[in-house]
């Protein structure tokens, strides 16, 4: 799990530190405060990638950054970034119009630190210029480099040149990290993989049996393609079959959580405006549900929410097991964000006496 996390030069973010972080990390405050930047800057610094950014690595593909499409032109039939659509793709993660490069850095509970640097150059090895078309070459765009480093070590530079094609290894630079947005749209696609590898290991049953918790109409889910499309279908009472996504699409948005987060180990689990989609009276369970399989995969969780009603309901979750849980209250002065780490026994203190913990 992430121990520690600094974040430099990264939207709304000038040189924020945070230490003592959990396994269950909530994050609260008021619109437009850093709580999504906060969540896309672990999401690229775990990555580390330029497909955590434009959505072309997986899983989790439609969830992951809301960079801009890079406009195309064509030059002799070849796709040729302009200049102001390439660096329209990476200028809005830049705090500092982008004179500094970004630094997104962070130390887990083993002692392992892991550093991402993203900025633009001029220095652009030979092997490179030979993809670059001579159209993008004359254009005086900069290739963006995504350098990595593990443990004090080069993980290897990432270089992006101006028709997007990419110089370097796409491995992610630390643990596996799924990042849910505040859509109830997830991708189905990540749905079928992820249920596909649970039942291939005889581990669905820990999504199947929440599931059937908190919403006993529903025997089970498996994937079907009827129309030669594979997705995640439920299984109701009386033998009914039904696309989870038109049964409920809150009910397919906490499907889709579960599996990513039932799918991986050792990984971090990202979820904006958690309450989305999701009464009010199924709060508790979600949230147990989510926790119980982050805790028994060993996963970290980062979860935002505006919802004091949603807020509630940890305070019973947290009882005893408040070294678990850590509360990151975001806020805007002077232009930038900056965040307040709470502890969990003062955060379950607050909650069980009424107090407002939303900022």
């Amino acid at each position: 799990m992430i121990e520690s996390l600094r974040i430099a030069n990264f939207r709304c973010f000038d040189d924020l530190q945070l230490s003592g972080l959990k396994l269950v990390n909530v994050l609260t405050g008021p619109n437009a405060s850093g709580k999504t930047a906060l969540l896309e800057a672990v999401l690229l610094g775990l990555r580390g990638t330029p497909g955590a950014i434009t959505g072309q690595i997986n899983p989790g593909r439609s969830q992951l950054l809301p960079g801009a499409s890079p406009a195309l032109v064509f030059v002799g039939g070849q796709p040729v970034l302009n200049p102001a659509a390439f660096e329209q793709t990476w200028n809005y993660l830049f705090g500092n119009k982008n004179e500094d490069p970004i630094e997104i850095s962070y130390d887990d509970y083993e002692r392992k630190s892991y550093l991402l640097k993203i900025y633009y150059t001029l220095d652009v090895p030979q092997q490179a210029l030979v993809q670059m078309p001579a159209t993008a070459a004359l254009s005086d765009v900069k290739p963006i480099v995504f350098d990595r480093i593990r443990s004090g070590e080069s993980a290897g530079k990432i270089i992006v040149l101006p028709n997007f094609s990419i110089v370097g290894s796409q491995e992610i630079l630390g643990p596996v990290a799924f990042y849910f947005g505040p859509t109830l749209n997830y991708s189905e696609l990540d749905n079928v993989s992820w249920y596909s590898r649970l039942r291939a290991d005889n581990k669905e049953k820990v999504v199947e049996d929440a599931l059937r918790e908190q919403y006993p109409f529903i025997e089970r889910i498996e994937v079907l393609s009827p129309a030669g499309i594979q997705s995640i279908w439920a299984i109701l009472r009386f033998g009914k079959k039904r696309p989870l996504s038109l049964v409920s699409a809150g009910i397919s948005k906490i499907v889709s959580i579960l599996l990513g987060a039932a799918s991986v180990t050792k990984g971090v689990v990202m979820v904006d405006e958690f309450e989305n989609g999701i009464f009010y009276e199924r709060y508790a369970s979600f949230w147990q549900a989510l926790i119980g399989v982050c805790r028994k995969n060993a996963n970290q969780l980062f979860v935002a929410s505006h919802s004091a009603e949603c807020l509630r309901e940890l305070a019973n979750i947290i009882n005893d097991n408040d070294k678990d849980f850590c509360l990151l209250r975001t806020a805007r002065l002077d232009n930038k964000c900056e965040v307040e780490s709470i502890t969990g026994a003062s955060m379950r203190d607050a909650l069980m006496s009424g107090r407002e913990i939303r900022g």
